[in-house]
C-alpha cells in the first residue's frame, strides 16, 4: 500500500514537469507529443549544463558560454511550452535551437572534435518532433552544412573553423544519411502500425456501439447517447421527440418464413429508418428483436409526426408479404413522446411514455402511430379521436 502511494506520487510529479496540472485538456497524442518534447528539453538542458561544467573544468570558457546560453535559451522554450501548450510551436523552435547548436559545436571542433557524434541524434529527434517531410528535409540541411562549410574553407577562411580531413567530412557525410535513411524507415514503419492500430481501434468502437445485424446503434449506446441529450435538453429548454418502433406480427413472420427471411426484414427496415435521417443529431438504435428507438433532437411535435408517417408510408410501399398480418404485408407501429417545457419530470420517463403510446398504438389495430400530448393522454393516428390519419 505504501509502495502504491509513492509510486502515485512520484508519477503524479513526473506528469507535472512533463504536462502540467490540466491533463484532460489534451487527448492521447496530445499528451504524448508533450510527453517526449519536454523530455527532450529536460534531459537537453540537463546535459548541456553537465558539459559547460566539464568545459568549465578543462578550461574552455568559449564553450562554457554557448553551453549556458543554449540551456537557458532551453529553459526559457521548456517554460513556454509548459504553460502555453504550444507543442507544434515548440517543436520547430527546439529544432532550430538544436541544429544552430550542433552546426556551431561543428565548426568550433568542439570536445577535441568529437562534438559530430551528437549529429546522429537529430534525425531521430526531428523526425518523431516534426513528422518525416520538414524532419527529413532539416536532417539533410544539417549534413550539408559542414559539408559546404569544408568545401567553402577550401577557398575561404571561414572564422572559428577547425579543419577535418576530406575523409573523415566523407565518412561521417556517408554514416550520417544511412543513420538518416535508418531514422526514416523506422518512423515510416511506426506511422504505417499506428494508423492500422488506430483504424482497428474505430472498427472495436464501432462493434462496441453497433448491432451486428443492421449496423444501427446498439442499446447500450443508445443509453449514453440518450443521457447526453436529456441533459442538454435540462440545460436549453430545447424540445425532443423519443419514436419507440416495432415491426407487427413479426414472431408470426419468424415463425412462417423462417428466422432468415426475418433478418432480412430486420435489415430492409432498419435501412428505412435510416433513409428518414438528415441530422448529426438525429439517432436509430436497435433496442431488442423488432423493436427499434428514433431519437429526434431538437424536434417539435409536428415534426415527429411526419417522421413516424413517412416511416411508416415507406414500409407500406416496400410491401413485404406476410400472410400471418391481417394487413397481408409487413407493417409498423410507433410510439411517439414529446418533451414539455412546461413539465420537465417527462425526461425521466420519456421511454416509457413512448413504449405507452406503442402500447396504444398496438391496441387500436397497428400499422399506426400514438403520441403523448402531455404526461397523461395519449392520442393516435388513424383513430376517430387523433387529428390526422396514418
Amino acid at each position: 500500500m505504501k509502495v502504491k502511494f509513492i509510486t502515485e506520487k512520484v508519477h503524479r510529479i513526473i506528469f507535472f514537469f512533463l504536462i502540467g496540472k490540466k491533463q484532460q485538456d489534451y487527448d492521447f497524442d496530445s499528451r504524448r507529443k508533450l510527453i517526449m518534447i519536454n523530455s527532450v528539453l529536460l534531459m537537453g538542458i540537463l546535459f548541456i549544463i553537465t558539459f559547460a561544467f566539464i568545459c568549465f573544468l578543462e578550461n574552455f570558457i568559449t564553450l562554457v558560454i554557448i553551453d549556458f546560453s543554449v540551456a537557458l535559451t532551453l529553459i526559457a522554450l521548456y517554460l513556454y511550452i509548459r504553460f502555453t501548450g504550444q507543442y507544434i510551436k515548440g517543436a520547430f523552435l527546439i529544432t532550430f535551437i538544436v541544429f544552430l547548436f550542433f552546426t556551431g559545436l561543428f565548426i568550433t571542433g568542439a570536445a577535441r572534435q568529437q562534438a559530430f557524434v551528437w549529429f546522429y541524434a537529430f534525425p531521430l529527434i526531428t523526425l518523431f518532433l516534426l513528422g518525416r517531410k520538414w524532419g527529413t528535409i532539416l536532417s539533410v540541411i544539417l549534413i550539408l552544412c559542414p559539408v559546404l562549410i569544408h568545401s567553402v574553407n577550401s577557398f575561404i577562411t571561414v572564422p572559428y573553423y577547425e579543419p577535418y580531413s576530406s575523409q573523415f567530412i566523407l565518412r561521417f557525410f556517408l554514416s550520417y544519411l544511412f543513420v538518416c535513411f535508418l531514422t526514416y524507415l523506422y518512423e515510416w514503419s511506426r506511422l504505417k502500425l499506428q494508423k492500422r492500430l488506430e483504424s482497428a481501434m474505430i472498427d472495436l468502437n464501432e462493434q462496441a456501439i453497433s448491432d451486428g445485424l443492421t449496423g444501427l446503434y446498439n442499446r447500450h449506446y443508445m443509453d449514453q447517447i440518450l443521457k447526453k441529450v436529456i441533459g442538454h435538453v435540462r440545460r436549453t429548454g430545447q424540445t425532443i421527440a423519443l419514436l419507440m418502433i416495432d415491426l407487427d406480427y413479426f414472431k408470426d413472420y419468424n415463425d412462417t418464413y423462417g428466422h432468415v427471411k426475418g433478418d432480412e426484414v430486420l435489415i430492409a427496415f432498419s435501412e428505412v429508418l435510416l433513409s428518414h435521417i438528415r441530422r448529426k443529431t438525429d439517432y436509430v438504435f436497435r433496442y431488442g428483436g423488432e423493436e427499434f428507438l428514433m431519437l429526434l433532437s431538437p424536434t417539435n411535435t409536428e415534426t415527429a409526426r411526419k417522421f413516424a408517417g413517412g416511416i411508416i408510408e415507406t414500409l407500406d410501399k416496400l410491401s413485404i408479404p406476410h400472410k400471418k398480418s391481417p394487413y397481408g404485408h409487413v407493417t409498423t407501429s410507433i410510439g411517439i413522446a414529446v418533451t414539455d417545457q412546461e413539465k420537465p419530470e417527462i425526461l425521466d420517463t420519456l421511454i416509457k411514455i413512448a413504449d405507452e403510446a406503442l402500447y396504444k398504438a398496438k391496441k387500436e389495430g397497428r400499422n399506426r402511430y400514438c403520441i403523448n400530448t402531455d404526461d397523461s393522454s395519449i392520442k393516435s393516428a388513424g383513430t376517430p379521436d387523433s387529428a390526422e390519419t396514418v
